[in-house]
């Protein structure tokens, strides 16, 4: 497997995810996923940081704010995205709760 060209400079999170879909691209059938959720969950939020910067307790932080986001509709590309009201019964934020344990996993 061909080794991605890394910058000088700090290591970000952006780079390190970018080098796990690279990882998974020619190892795993995951990669089209993990990609979506790091686009749209972990890279807005997480990816300018140095990775020697990102601490426990800014990802606990990251993580408690995915389960109060309003679930996410399909939307057509260019389009703007859509949210699904913000229900407070059990079992929606279970599945919130779900979601976001999964992109921490995958982060």
């Amino acid at each position: 497997m061909a080794r991605r060209v890394t910058t000088a400079g700090p290591f970000k999170v952006k780079d390190a995810v970018a080098d796990y879909l690279e990882f998974l691209t020619h190892n795993r059938k995951t990669a089209y996923d993990v990609g979506r959720r790091m686009a749209v969950h972990v890279l807005p939020a997480l990816g300018n940081i140095d990775v020697v910067d990102l601490d426990a307790d800014r990802l606990r932080r990251w993580h408690a704010g995915l389960v109060k986001q309003a679930p996410r509709l399909r939307t057509k590309p260019g389009a703007k995205q859509r949210h699904r009201e913000l229900r407070h019964d059990d079992e929606a934020v279970r599945r919130r709760r779900v979601s976001a344990n999964r992109c921490l996993q995958q982060l």
